[in-house]
């Protein structure tokens, strides 16, 4: 009666059944549902008879699996969800199921790995890969695969991509033999961090109490992760100053010994007898870094404990790009 109350549902397809000794019967298949909402339902169901049970065990059943031929299906590709252009695909894995009813032996399977603007894995999309596994799959079962990390293409535009695998193979049913949907894995790829440079903004330092001093560098191309020389030259023996790391400048000397805004990064320095530092840099390989720009400054204030000092001995400042 639609009035009784009925907490029996759902997803059409699903069996109804009872547990006797331990043991689970299907007694029927949930087919659809109707009545008052929530709390008074009731649902249609088809009545599973033993001439029915027959007909899908006999019938049914070997008809849609394989019973001679294995049937391979990819599902469920992983990957971490960012990625450098130029940079391996971190995290891979994906499942592969044999849904026949075939025990094929001991094989190695051939294995295709593509990258897509879609979730639509196909031959036309960009292929990054190709391994292979091997495997003695059983009836019915399945495997996880851990992949390396293949490399997205140095030229990958920035922008949302997805990743998947195609079997290299013929089966029962070749049409299933790639990851669509929600079995390709979404990735974001961002820019590949190329070649910056080095570049003078300014010219040759100020005069002050304490020489006029020189800042250099190797002129190598700016990639993070690299190391670099900074060298200073044309001051005073021994003595002691500053050194100075912003991402913004003026486009003038610095007068009061100080980039812009204020405070940056800086740092005690100290030259040798003959008035030369040399100053090895690295940078972190951090991705963000790509396209910034960034000045360095020496300076050795005439008053040791007021870097604002106007009076002062400073390089003009030095700028460089990193990798874009």
């Amino acid at each position: 009666d639609v009035d009784w109350p009925c907490w029996m549902g759902g997803m059409s397809g699903g069996g109804i059944y009872w547990i006797d000794a331990g043991s689970r019967y299907v007694g029927a298949v949930n087919s659809h549902g109707w009545g008052k909402p929530v709390e008074t339902t009731r649902i249609g169901a088809c009545r599973l008879t033993a001439v029915k049970y027959d007909y899908l065990a006999d019938t049914w059943v070997p008809g849609a699996y394989s019973t001679s031929v294995r049937d391979l299906v990819p599902l469920a590709v992983q990957a971490d969800s960012a990625i450098q252009a130029g940079a391996g695909i971190t995290g891979m894995s994906y499942k592969v199921a044999n849904s026949s009813l075939y025990d094929p032996p001991m094989t190695v399977y051939p294995v295709d790995v593509y990258l897509s603007t879609n979730d639509n894995i196909s031959a036309f999309d960009t292929l990054i890969e190709h391994h292979t596994f091997s495997w003695d799959f059983g009836a019915n079962s399945m495997v996880t695969v851990n992949m390396g990390a293949p490399a997205v293409p140095d030229d990958t535009a920035p922008g949302t991509y997805w990743t998947g695998v195609i079997l290299d193979l013929v089966d029962n049913d070749t049409s299933n033999n790639d990851t669509d949907g929600w079995d390709a894995a979404q990735i974001t790829v961002t820019p590949l961090c190329g070649n910056g440079a080095w570049g003078w903004v300014g010219g040759v330092g100020k005069p002050g109490l304490f020489g006029t001093p020189l800042l250099s560098y190797t002129n190598l191309p700016v990639i993070p992760s690299s190391n670099y020389v900074l060298s200073v030259s044309g001051a005073y023996p021994w003595i002691s100053g500053y050194l100075i790391f912003g991402f913004s400048y003026m486009n003038a000397p610095f007068d009061k010994g100080r980039m812009y805004p204020y405070p940056d990064i800086v740092l005690p320095i100290g030259v040798d007898g003959s008035g030369n530092l040399t100053l090895p840099v690295s940078f972190s390989a951090d991705s963000t870094f790509c396209g910034v720009n960034a000045w360095v400054q020496v300076l050795f204030p005439n008053d040791p404990g007021a870097i604002g000092s106007k009076q002062t001995s400073q390089t003009r400042y030095v700028g460089m790009t990193f990798g874009q």
